[in-house]
């Protein structure tokens, strides 16, 4: 870290987070005018990059006025650079990290245990810890939850997938936390079976809620952390250009 503190020189910092479209970008405009943008996603580095200095008035400067470089930079220190950079946009909080689509299934659940309305909290707890095992399910082992005819898989073969995995890549006792989750929240839950004389109670709902929060926490914070992949776009203003 010293030794990247050290190479760093006076600059404007701007960082931006988009969660919808997962990505990441920094920033840095340089005292001699020289603009750098680190990101995980091109695209999205040159769409900031026109929208903040480009095409507005009283200028209306182009792209093409500028010296552009553009390369995927693998050296180690910048790479810790920019990871520090993304936790920092993140925050702390592993729930900040979760896509939105998961995030807002969570969100439902816990609004369905503050109105007690328990078998929807159970349910939608099952569906935030399904989503993100398919999630997991593409970013650890790097293809698409389906099996060999194309077809969907179910939580629960998702599950065993993963038992399968050899070393781990989810701690066993998270995917048994998850296995709970799957098993409560079908009956009588999101399968039309009813038990006679079962009603999912307070505690079942505390129960799935308090497992799906934090296996979040231990999937952002211990086993999906890794930002290693990332955009340099060096854009060099210290030479005259016409307006």
């Amino acid at each position: 870290m010293k030794l990247i503190l050290k190479n760093l020189n006076p600059c404007l910092l701007i960082r931006r987070y988009d969660k919808e479209e997962d990505s990441f970008l920094s920033l840095h405009i340089a005292l001699d005018g020289t603009i750098e943008i680190f990101s995980n996603d091109p695209d999205f580095a040159h769409k900031y990059l026109h929208g903040l200095f480009l095409e507005f008035p009283p200028s209306f400067h182009s792209v093409e006025e500028l010296g552009v470089s553009e390369e995927w930079d693998e050296n180690p220190q910048t790479c810790a650079f920019f990871l520090g950079l993304f936790q920092g946009a993140l925050g702390w909080d592993p729930l900040d990290q979760i896509p939105v689509a998961i995030k807002t299934s969570l969100e439902e659940a816990e609004k369905a245990l503050s109105i007690a309305n328990y078998r929807s909290c159970v349910v939608m707890c099952r569906r935030t810890a399904e989503a993100l095992l398919r999630f997991a399910f593409q970013r650890l082992l790097g293809r698409s939850p389906t099996d060999n005819q194309g077809r969907t898989m179910t939580f629960d073969v998702i599950l065993k997938q993963f038992r399968q995995q050899r070393p781990p890549v989810i701690p066993v006792h998270l995917l048994h936390m998850l296995d709970a989750i799957r098993a409560i929240g079908n009956v009588p839950g999101a399968h039309p079976v009813e038990i006679e004389g079962y009603k999912l109670s307070k505690i079942d709902a505390e129960f799935a809620l308090a497992s799906v929060q934090y296996f979040i926490n231990q999937y952002f914070s211990k086993i999906d952390k890794d930002v290693s992949k990332y955009y340099t776009l060096t854009i060099d203003l210290s030479e005259e250009t016409s307006a």
